[in-house]
């Protein structure tokens, strides 16, 4: 009996190895993405950021959203390797833990931290003005420096909106909606 089990033993791991594999493969799975991650959710968000007033981190919040999008303008592989993004939040952490001495909802702040990006990318595309010249027979276009200076102090309104919210404690309905996207 003993030897009958231990023959069929690799044969019922395999079968519940097949259980397992086709209930992760089939299985019901949860909706990851954010609920109001549409272009209405972002609508929403980038004119709420609008209204921010900048607050006595925005000169430090305004340096780091230009490094973040320096760094991400230096190299193509820049968005893969998650670099640029881990010193951005790093650098925001410091700034808040040396700048704001209440206790933060350090979970919620992260992932709604990550839309000041989006905001970022969101004004530069509204304000779309490209300085182009030809450039050794091609035409080459940047961005004006004013308008990258303009969305990274939007990005910093954006990051000192998530720390009202998130950190620094002021009432979530004197910005509307807690929800970013």
């Amino acid at each position: 009996m003993l030897r009958k089990f231990l023959y069929a033993l690799p044969w019922l791991a395999l079968g519940l190895l097949a259980v397992i594999f086709g209930l992760a493969l089939y299985g019901p799975s949860q909706n990851v993405t954010f609920e109001g991650a549409s272009v209405e959710g972002l609508r929403e968000t980038y004119e709420s950021v609008e209204k921010v007033h900048p607050s006595s981190l925005s000169p430090r919040l305004t340096e780091l959203a230009r490094k973040r999008a320096d760094c991400f303008g230096a190299s193509p592989m820049a968005r893969f390797d998650g670099l640029c993004h881990s010193e951005y939040l790093r650098d925001i952490l410091r700034v808040g833990r040396e700048e704001i001495e209440s206790a933060p909802r350090l979970g919620d702040f992260l992932v709604q931290v990550d839309s000041c990006p989006i905001v970022y990318s969101v004004c530069m595309g509204e304000k779309s003005a490209q300085d182009c010249r030809e450039s050794e027979g091609e035409r080459v276009c940047e961005y004006a420096e004013e308008n990258m200076s303009n969305c990274a102090a939007m990005e910093a309104r954006c990051i000192d909106r998530i720390l009202d919210i998130y950190w620094r404690g002021s009432p979530v309905d004197s910005y509307g909606s807690e929800r970013l996207l």
